[in-house]
Parts: structure tokens; sequence; C-alpha cells
């Protein structure tokens, strides 16, 4: 079996194993979230989420299982857009600190070449 048709049998197996796991009074709109939100998950995470919520006893367990692994995917989503802003930051500074180099050799040489004259 190649390597994608794998990672697509994992996804759903992970999203039948949440759809089992959220039915009974949990509509569409809430299941949709979970899978968008499990999509962020690597394969790894996926059958460690699958085995847990397999392994769980009652549909409460299998709810704080999901809400934990929810938890875990927002903060790391948050983090990695901090990240972000934070490289963000530091380029713009760069830029910055480039863009008065180059004005300030400009003024220099030509203050250098009026003076010639």
């Amino acid at each position: 079996m190649p390597l994608p048709l794998v990672a697509i049998a994992a996804v759903v197996s992970a999203a039948a194993s949440v759809g089992g796991a959220v039915k009974g009074g949990v509509d569409a709109d809430k299941k949709r979230f979970l899978e968008q939100q499990l999509a962020f998950l690597n394969n790894e995470q996926k059958q460690k989420l699958e085995r847990d919520l397999r392994a769980a006893k009652s549909e409460e367990e299998r709810q704080k299982i999901l809400a934990s692994t929810i938890e875990g995917i927002a903060s790391a989503r948050v983090k990695g857009l901090s990240t972000v802003q934070v490289e963000k930051e530091k380029t713009k500074k760069q830029l910055m600190l480039v863009g008065i180099v180059a004005v300030s050799l400009v003024l220099i040489t030509l203050l250098v070449v009026s003076r010639k004259k």
C-alpha cells in the first residue's frame, strides 16, 4: 500500500473513532469542528488518540480524551502563531536596519561627491 493511502486510511480511521466517540447528541457542526482540529495531528498522534478512545470505558472518558487533545492542539497552534509573529517582528527590524544603513550610505556618498565638485 503506498504511503498516501496509508495516511488516508489512518485519517479515516481516526475520524471514524472520533465519529463513534462523539455520536449521540452531538450535532454535525461539533463533529466537523473536531475533525478539523484533528487534521492538525500527525499520524502517530492520531493512532495514539484512536487507541486511547478505544480503551476508554465510558462516553465521559472519551469526551475528556477529546477535550484534552483539542486543548493540546489549540495550545500548539497558539505557540506556533506566536513564533510566527516573533519572526515577523524580527524580519521587520532587520529590514528597517538595512534600510537605515542603505540611506546612510547614499547620504554619505552624496556628501562626498558634492564636496569634490
